[in-house]
């Protein structure tokens, strides 16, 4: 009677553990989401993470007319802004928010729409945490892409599960004939353990990033069901999608519970003791063939809950982003207006204390200044923003109003040993892909910085000044920063003049990193030598070779 009793305690005490552990690591992750909220993620940027996301995001889509490309990406560090947004829970978000900010939208209506889910997650916090803590439950996941999964699903023939049923059942009998025969029922239950085991760990190797997204799906689908008893009236779109779910959860509730990932971070402690019991029968790799055969039949629904949890997921965070920043304003996009952009004390989003800006034109513009004076930042604060308004409907600015952009830059230009070409060979390329992106329909906001640097001076200002103007001359709103004042003479007529400048006070250099009209009259490479350390007589020499030429036109004496 008393090891009834034990057993009996011993289950309970159990149970008590598993309660306890749940609820701790509920308690835990509640207290993550609201420290998170409005919050920068600061330094924990990895561009590996970017880049697997990445991945995943280009099975989901096709090439988008609207898309912007590789270049612009990584000229305007938008995998940075997407780190600083990203306050997402699950894969499907991450990979949602991803997309947005990679597609340029065209369309007030989305925007609109955008911009009312992610304003009614910014000012409803306990609706907010309570998705957040569902979409938490599903996790990330990306041994595999989700798409890539369904796909494969279609092309790779299943297994055979006839050996996984036979396997346990020998074991079993095995095990019986031990109470006959103990010698010869021993030996026959090593043999079938040991085949047990082995044949389990290969199937299961095998088909582990297979298993890995059935367990995903089956989050998925626990999240979409119990959200979907909710009756928020502004998510109704979404919610309906979630319903849809309603008649098929429970059986994939069962069978999705057999499927193990065996001992990994982020498994609960019930899952880690059922591995034994799947190991044993090896339940798991039976109903995994069964739950493959019903997920291809019901594909199209996986992914109306899989995109529409992401959707909500990418908006909560994009709430998040609002609510961190200092300040910020919805923009006024002009649809009839080919070339605006008018920005009120605009600032970068990811400089923690930013000079405010701000910029009225119709036309395109040619910024001069000193090295570091703020040029190349700016750029990329207008790049930036214009993305941030046509994708998360948010700019960094007290007003912003503009046209509809198509958004392409040429800035961080590098030569690749690789492919074996120079700095001026992927130059050129860079800018020709902007010209031959010229489209009637479609206006492009074209960042340039330091156009044509790779090359000699008479050539680069004889070549610069000709792309600068045919640009100029497209359907194009063309910010560009040099170095050559001479262009500023050169273009005058087709660009506005603008520069930022600087104050040398005894032996520093003060910059204010605003914004003026007009060309720079400054320059300051020769003292920023002096400033660090060259020699007097190298910097005197210095400048006498710059009142040389620029009195007789030469540098020779």
């Amino acid at each position: 009677m008393q090891y009834y009793v034990l057993a009996i305690l011993m289950v309970g005490c159990l149970i008590y553990y598993l309660y306890k552990s749940s609820q701790l690591k509920a308690e835990k992750a509640l207290k993550k989401l609201n420290n998170n909220w409005g919050k920068s993620r600061g330094e924990e940027y990895d561009l590996v993470d970017v880049e697997r996301i990445k991945t995943e995001a280009d099975f989901r889509h096709e090439d988008y007319p609207n898309a912007i490309d590789d270049i612009t990406w990584n000229d305007l560090d938008m995998s940075r802004v997407f780190h600083q947004i990203n306050n997402t829970q699950s894969s499907m978000g991450e990979v949602r928010l991803y997309l947005i900010l990679r597609l340029q939208i065209h369309n007030e209506r989305e925007l609109l729409e955008r911009d009312r889910i992610i304003e009614f997650f910014r000012t409803k916090e306990a609706t907010r945490v309570k998705y957040q803590k569902k979409l938490n439950a599903i996790g990330k996941h990306y041994s595999t892409s989700f798409y890539e999964y369904l796909k494969n699903c279609h092309i790779s023939n299943i297994y055979n599960v006839l050996p996984h049923i036979l396997i346990p059942i020998l074991l079993a009998l095995s095990i019986l004939v031990i109470f006959l025969n103990p010698k010869v029922g021993g030996i026959l239950t090593f043999i079938f353990v040991v085949t047990d085991i082995y044949t389990y760990y290969k199937s299961k190797y095998r088909l582990e990033s297979g298993i890995s997204q059935i367990r995903m799906i089956g989050k998925m689908l626990e999240a979409a069901y119990i959200l979907s008893d909710e009756q928020e009236k502004e998510l109704k779109p979404y919610l309906n999608v979630f319903r849809k779910i309603r008649p098929i959860y429970k059986k994939y509730k069962r069978d999705i519970a057999f499927i193990s990932l065996g001992v990994q971070p982020g498994i609960s402690d019930a899952d880690i003791i059922l591995d034994y019991i799947r190991i044993a029968t090896h339940i798991d790799l039976i109903k995994y063939a069964g739950l493959v055969k019903r997920i291809k039949q019901q594909e199209s629904l996986f992914k109306e809950a899989y995109e529409a949890l992401g959707y909500l997921d990418s908006m909560i965070a994009i709430a998040s982003f609002r609510e961190q920043l200092n300040f910020y304003c919805k923009p006024e996009l002009n649809q009839n207006v080919k070339q605006i952009l008018n920005a009120k004390n605009i600032y970068h989003p990811l400089i923690h204390q930013p000079i405010l800006n701000s910029l009225e034109t119709k036309q395109s513009i040619l910024i001069t200044g000193s090295n570091a004076s703020g040029k190349s930042t700016f750029l990329k604060t207008i790049g930036i923003n214009a993305i941030l308004a046509q994708t998360i409907y948010t700019v960094c600015a007290e007003t912003y109003e503009s046209s509809y952009y198509n958004v392409m830059s040429s800035m961080a230009i590098r030569d690749d040993i690789v492919k074996q070409e120079s700095y001026y060979m992927a130059e050129i390329k860079s800018l020709k892909r902007i010209m031959d992106a010229d489209n009637e329909q479609k206006t492009i906001l074209c960042i340039i910085d330091e156009v044509l640097r790779g090359t000699n001076t008479i050539e680069r200002i004889a070549a610069s000044s000709i792309i600068l103007e045919q640009i100029a001359g497209m359907n194009t709103l063309c910010l560009t920063a040099t170095h050559d004042i001479e262009l500023t003479h050169l273009l005058e007529t087709v660009y506005e003049n603008y520069h930022f400048q600087e104050k040398i006070i005894e032996d520093d250099i003060l910059f204010d990193y605003k914004l003026y009209s007009g060309r720079s009259e400054s320059r300051n490479a020769i003292s920023l030598l002096k400033l660090i350390g060259y020699s007097n007589n190298l910097v005197n020499e210095a400048r006498s070779r710059v009142d040389f030429f620029t009195k007789h036109g030469s540098w020779v004496k």
